[in-house]
């Protein structure tokens, strides 16, 4: 197994025991809105709400840095002041 799935399996026990750990109902307040929720359904809630953000910022961040990479690379037309530097 590599080490990047056994330290995916290590998180994802961690976060087994501390859901286990933390099943009371509590009160989330956010602006006007205001709901009692079980922390069971909270934690994995917020939990992937969180990766889903970092995949997409991730994935916004190299799609960029491809962009970038690709612009830098493109040959400019003969005759251009660019090609006569």
């Amino acid at each position: 197994m590599g080490i990047k799935k056994t330290l995916l399996l290590i998180i994802l026990v961690l976060l087994v025991v501390f859901i286990a750990q933390n099943t009371q109902v509590v009160t989330v307040r956010f602006l006007l809105w205001e709901k009692a929720v079980s922390l069971v359904i909270l934690i994995p809630l917020l939990t992937i709400i969180g990766m889903a953000i970092g995949f997409i910022l991730d994935w916004r961040m190299n799609k960029k840095k491809s962009q970038k990479k690709n612009k830098d690379s493109i040959i400019p037309p003969l005759g251009s002041e660019d090609s006569l530097k």
